[in-house]
């Protein structure tokens, strides 16, 4: 049943990707795969399953695929198979390709079976005339660029009128279209929007007012805006609502006139609307959902209820996380030598600073024969971790912890199988191996976090994942803020949204009164007040404003403070902008500040540089002018973990040798008190002798 639901969405997704009536282009990884995939080995396969919709036209569909090599290939003895449907389409030698390799293979209708199109890709390649240098690593190799696709076109009879359904218009849009005067509201769900249709659709959609299309039809927008904002030429086209409380979603049609060349101009829009504020809310919240945007082969939606956003990730720390919920590849590994797979580790899967992990590893192999010899190697972003001697039972089950493991934005789990046949790796005819992982029963379990007592941006955004995630801003609610929020929101949910769906920081305004009051959230706070939130946070911020300087407290050097104005004058301070990260009562804050009349640039710059802290302990404070940016750590060197190690060193050492320490401090005392006695002495002779 799952199946059939995953093909039915693929297939709606695919028809989805029309651009008009032309020739439509589907990158393989809009099938999940990788932008960039790569088969390794003197003789590799991979297998793509391409759904197909119905309504193709296979006459005038085909599939490009374009491959670059390794350099160190004999290019005359080398060569890649295509098939479709496990029907051999053609072969080719690499020669004379300049290590770019390409394919033009034409559709049939009997290569379309159960609505896929199973391509395999095959490689035979060579180096030299060893016979064993197949077994070698690193030179052999072969990649699908990004430049691979499937091309099709929709029949012309199945079209019918699609161009004026929600669905069909989302993946041309080109803009999100704001009203003249906003609110935070609108803000919000703008930067909602700009984010989750450039994650999920690839759109990059710009911000523009409603009056810059005043003298120019409108087209390709998403209309976001409460409706006794609209204009009458545009609420007047809209259906009548029977509740105030829903939402709505109409497409609507503009037509525009040209005053000189009398030339009429259509365009094609989105409107996103609602009467009150939950029902504006309830419709901009559909705007997040693929799957019912996919489905809305309608003109307009009336939204009833309200969709629940995430604010904090729906995982607890040391919950394991399953091989399927990481898009493991799940195919079987065959032939001889080393057969490898690669899994994708986002940190943000596992929580903050997570230390140990727990891998449970289930799986089966061809059981080995006497005289074959076979193991099973595990690694860690290219640190091998332990190897597993492989036997006649066919069946792993491997439960295994490792430590002291340094986790990155994104890692890279490696397993393999190494198999050696009886008369070794150079025999001619050898027999093969086989081997594959259940990915729904293996899992990674964190095990063990490291609590540090500081934050610094290269652990964001776990560190701020204990508790719900809140925005909080006081700069006006210009259409400039959405690019930034929508950069900042795309930074808290790194990597691919899980089953649950991504984070949704709620973005409120900044009023002092409710910061204090708020306790129960974790805090991002962008403000043009130097002043007000800093004094608010006394000593727990490291910078501080004042009187046009600003003024650092490290904790390395605390409690003293200097001043910036030494190094950047009044002048070009003002367009200085700081991001930093501290404590208060416990919970972690962000606090951005940036200049009274800043620029857009400079408060983009303090938050897309968050991504530019690649190497742990980087730093706690960025400060930016522009698209310059610089960073700096102001955090204690040796945190609380350190000092922890540090007592418990101490400890042990105090353990084994306190005897000693004792009785060297206690001879240290008598000679002491035997030194005093001696100098009494003399002094009381030399008194005797002077009376």
């Amino acid at each position: 049943m799952m199946k059939n639901y995953y093909f039915i969405a693929l297939t709606i997704l695919l028809s989805l990707q029309t651009t008009g009536y032309g020739q439509v282009v589907e990158h393989f990884k809009a099938y999940d795969y990788a932008e960039e995939i790569t088969i390794d080995g003197s003789k590799g396969i991979e297998n793509i399953y391409i759904p197909v919709n119905e309504n193709i036209d296979v006459l005038n569909s085909y599939i490009n695929l374009e491959f670059t090599c390794s350099s160190v290939l004999n290019f005359d003895q080398s060569y890649i198979s295509i098939l479709l449907a496990d029907t051999p389409i053609e072969t080719r030698f690499l020669k004379d390709q300049n290590q770019i390799v390409s394919f033009k293979i034409p559709v049939k209708e009997k290569y379309i079976v159960s609505g896929f199109i199973k391509l395999t890709v095959k490689t035979n390649l060579r180096i030299g005339d060893d016979i064993c240098e197949i077994y070698s690593e690193g030179g052999f190799w072969v990649k699908l660029t990004d430049n691979s696709f499937f091309s099709y076109n929709v029949l012309p009879s199945k079209k019918t009128v699609i161009d004026k359904t929600i669905s069909f218009i989302i993946p041309d849009l080109k803009y999100i279209v704001l009203g003249k005067d906003n609110d935070i509201n609108n803000i919000q769900y703008a930067s909602y929007i700009k984010f989750y249709l450039k994650r999920v659709y690839g759109l990059e959609l710009e911000i523009k007012s409603i009056e810059d299309f005043s003298d120019s039809v409108l087209g390709n927008a998403i209309v976001l805006m409460p409706f006794n904002t609209l204009s009458e030429k545009i609420s007047s086209k809209l259906p009548d609502f029977k509740s105030d409380d829903a939402g709505l979603i109409s497409v609507f049609k503009d037509e525009y006139k040209d005053p000189k060349t009398l030339e009429i101009f259509n365009g094609l829009n989105i409107v996103v609307t609602g009467k009150t504020e939950l029902g504006f809310s309830k419709a901009a919240n559909i705007m997040l959902q693929k799957h019912l945007l996919n489905s809305s082969y309608v003109d307009y939606v009336f939204v009833n209820k309200q969709t629940k956003l995430l604010d904090i990730p729906e995982r607890k720390d040391y919950d394991p996380i399953y091989f399927k919920e990481l898009d493991a590849q799940n195919g079987v590994l065959e032939g001889i030598g080393y057969l490898r797979s690669n899994i994708s580790i986002p940190r943000a899967k596992f929580g903050s600073n997570v230390k140990k992990m727990n891998v449970s590893i289930k799986g089966k192999y061809r059981p080995l024969d006497d005289k074959e010899h076979g193991y099973f190697n595990l690694y860690f972003n290219d640190n091998f971790l332990t190897s597993y001697k492989l036997d006649n039972t066919g069946e792993l089950n491997i439960d295994f912890d490792f430590d002291d493991l340094v986790m990155e934005q994104d890692n890279n789990f490696r397993y393999e199988f190494y198999f050696i046949p009886k008369g070794g790796l150079c025999e001619i005819a050898p027999a093969n191996f086989y081997g594959q992982i259940d990915n729904v029963n293996s899992y990674f379990k964190p095990v063990g976090y490291d609590v540090s007592s500081s934050l610094s941006f290269f652990r964001f955004p776990e560190n701020f994942q204990s508790k719900p995630l809140a925005i909080y801003t006081d700069l006006g609610a210009e259409d400039k803020l959405v690019g930034t929020l929508s950069e900042l929101i795309d930074i808290i949910n790194p990597g691919e949204a899980g089953l649950l769906g991504f984070i949704y920081p709620q973005i409120k305004v900044a009023n002092l009164n409710d910061i204090k009051a708020d306790s129960e959230t974790s805090k991002i706070i962008i403000s043009a007040d130097g002043d007000k939130f800093t004094e608010f946070y006394g000593d727990a911020a490291f910078i501080k404003f004042k009187n046009n300087t600003a003024e650092y407290d490290s904790e390395e050097f605390s409690p003293l403070l200097k001043e910036f104005s030494f190094l950047f004058n009044v002048e070009y301070q003002k367009e200085m902008g700081f991001n930093q990260l501290f404590y208060y009562n416990d919970s972690p804050v962000m606090l951005i500040n940036v200049p009274q009349d800043y620029k857009e640039s400079t408060l983009s710059s303090l938050v897309s540089n968050i991504r530019e802290q690649t190497i742990s302990n980087t730093g706690n404070v960025i400060v930016a002018e522009n698209d310059d940016a610089y960073f700096f750590d102001l955090r204690v060197i040796q945190d609380n973990q350190d000092k922890t190690k540090l007592n418990s060193e101490l400890n042990e050492f105090w353990g084994k040798y306190r005897l000693f320490i004792v009785a060297v401090l206690l001879i240290l005392v008598i000679l002491i008190l035997m030194f005093i006695y001696q100098k009494s002495k003399e002094s009381k002779a030399k008194i005797k002798d002077e009376n």
